[in-house]
């Protein structure tokens, strides 16, 4: 669905799959903030009864909406963005700085339950991802288990790079084992702009020639 604010005219867009069914939300427009409104399907008095809580939607009122709850960001149309789960905040800012000149709209997890809220409801082009930040066992970290659930025609659209201060920077084989695209280790954070579009730009070059070779055979 595409939605113009009427205030500054902005043209935003949102995946209709993503849009709550009779649920009336309200968000700030990215551009110029004022509150944007949208009720695409309502539900009569009688149907609402009969439905469960969580079926509802979110209260119409600043004070009760938190931003992580939203079901989805208003963003502009074309716009790349980026999500970053990392708690310590120089790095985060460092990673934040290089998406950002690359024109990314990042939002940054506040915690593992926003994060997995986010993925569910918002199309990522990159998750940045601290393997601690589920916890101090990277071992555990659902929000990665929930990334190698997703169908694959989901998944390869994302492009996951994994933060890790116990495996060595670029090492592909330990990348493959935990279904990301690539592993940064924290020393070498500095180099995060130069290693993520080198890599980015190998794997948009790779999907582009097996996308025509999907074609050309006729699966595509």
């Amino acid at each position: 669905m595409n939605i113009i604010c009427k205030n500054c005219q902005a043209k935003l867009k949102i995946p209709d799959e993503k849009i709550p069914r009779g649920k009336t939300t309200i968000f700030k427009c990215p551009k110029c903030k004022s509150n944007v409104s949208l009720n695409p399907d309502p539900i009569s008095d009688d149907t609402r009864l009969n439905l469960p809580d969580q079926e509802l939607g979110f209260e119409e009122t600043e004070e009760n909406f938190d931003h992580y709850e939203r079901p989805f960001d208003f963003i502009e149309e074309d716009v790349k963005i980026a999500l970053v789960c990392e708690t310590d905040s120089d790095i985060f800012k460092k990673i934040e700085n290089v998406l950002a000149v690359k024109e990314y709209h990042v939002i940054r997890a506040k915690n593992i339950r926003h994060a997995l809220a986010g993925i569910r409801f918002q199309p990522f082009d990159v998750i940045v991802l601290n393997e601690k930040f589920n916890g101090e066992n990277p071992d555990l970290n659902c929000l990665l288990e929930r990334l190698e659930s997703m169908e694959m025609s989901v998944r390869r659209k994302i492009f996951v790079v994994l933060i890790s201060d116990r495996f060595r920077t670029m090492n592909n084989m330990t990348a493959l084992s935990k279904s990301v695209n690539l592993i940064i280790n924290t020393k070498d954070i500095d180099q995060f702009e130069k290693i993520l579009f080198r890599k980015i730009t190998a794997k948009d070059t790779f999907y582009r020639i097996y996308n025509e070779a999907l074609k050309v055979s006729g699966t595509l």
